[in-house]
């Protein structure tokens, strides 16, 4: 049974929630969306030699009559800077470098029969705290997801899981590239939320009947969901003028991230949190966003003061 969009994210919330303290050259762009598609290959083929890199391992989907397939997407994406950084009362921001090449994955699971799909995605970032891909949304809420019908799609998001990626396969994740560590993410979101919400052919999930894409992040890429809402969300819409995104569950995170790779000290280290600014800067707050927004913050969120979120190694 579809739920409504607000009944849905709150269970899905409420089921985190319980879970976590228990333990382009682009495709040229479609009528639904003035957001530029990226150009998909795949599904890329499993051989006896050749598998996806599994984000979350233990858990059991195949017997449950759901599929995984990995897909490449390709595209351009841009840099981004604020236009006032010293005014905290502006969310707006503008082009640093436009038109950055990359080729990322996407992992999609869904039911095997379209007949079983619920209308609802779930888009995740996968996190790479431990510098490889973890999908943390599929495994905390995977099994009601599941009973749901529910669609899953985990996107490796930043470059030092990209490389965990080539390491475990080099020939497999040879094509995959990006031209910053995480500065591209956000043009890579809205951009496969605008795939999976077109009629496009390339569409993974074409022969299904897409109603509703949410947005999750967990820790770090709940921070990228918290930036991404503040930041992106009102750019990112469909020709329609609806969003692309119709809610988002941001996790285990206190803030947003910065928005582009100033930050980074090496390859591996990140300052957390929303720059320099003092917990008191407004646009560390979710703001407003004509969506549904569950925020699930954990015990680690509410015993550390937010300033510490800056210059935590990844």
């Amino acid at each position: 049974m579809k739920k409504s969009k607000i009944a849905s994210i709150a269970l899905v919330g409420a089921l985190i929630l319980v879970l976590c303290f228990s333990t382009l050259a682009c495709a040229i762009p479609q009528d639904e969306s003035t957001v530029p598609i990226p150009t998909v290959t795949g599904p890329i083929p499993m051989t006896a030699d050749s598998r996806p890199f599994n984000p979350s391992g233990g858990t059991d989907f195949e017997s449950l009559g759901y599929v995984e397939e990995e897909y490449f997407i390709s595209g351009t994406s841009n840099e981004y800077e604020l236009v006032a950084p010293d005014d905290t009362s502006s969310f707006a921001v503008q082009v640093r470098t436009p038109d950055l090449p990359y080729t990322a994955r996407i992992l999609v699971r869904r039911p095997a029969d379209p007949k079983k799909f619920s209308g609802n995605v779930i888009v995740e970032n996968m996190n790479p705290t431990v510098s490889y891909d973890i999908a943390i949304g599929w495994v905390c809420f995977h099994n009601q997801m599941m009973r749901n019908g529910d669609a899953w799609v985990g996107i490796t998001c930043r470059g030092v899981t990209m490389r965990a990626l080539k390491k475990f396969d080099p020939v497999r994740y040879e094509p995959l590239s990006f031209e910053r560590q995480r500065a591209q993410a956000w043009d890579i979101f809205t951009q496969v939320g605008a795939l999976l919400k077109s009629k496009d052919k390339s569409n993974p999930l074409r022969k299904f009947k897409v109603e509703y894409l949410y947005g999750h992040g967990y820790s770090q890429t709940g921070s990228y969901l918290i930036t991404y809402i503040n930041f992106f969300h009102p750019l990112a819409k469909l020709g329609d003028g609806k969003y692309i995104y119709d809610g988002y569950l941001p996790a285990a995170a206190g803030g947003p991230i910065y928005i582009n790779d100033d930050d980074l000290k090496t390859d591996d280290e990140t300052a957390m949190g929303f720059g320099g600014a003092p917990e008191t800067d407004p646009r560390r707050v979710i703001q407003s966003s004509g969506v549904p927004v569950i925020h699930m913050i954990t015990e680690a969120e509410i015993a550390t003061p937010i300033p510490f979120f800056n210059a935590v190694p990844t």
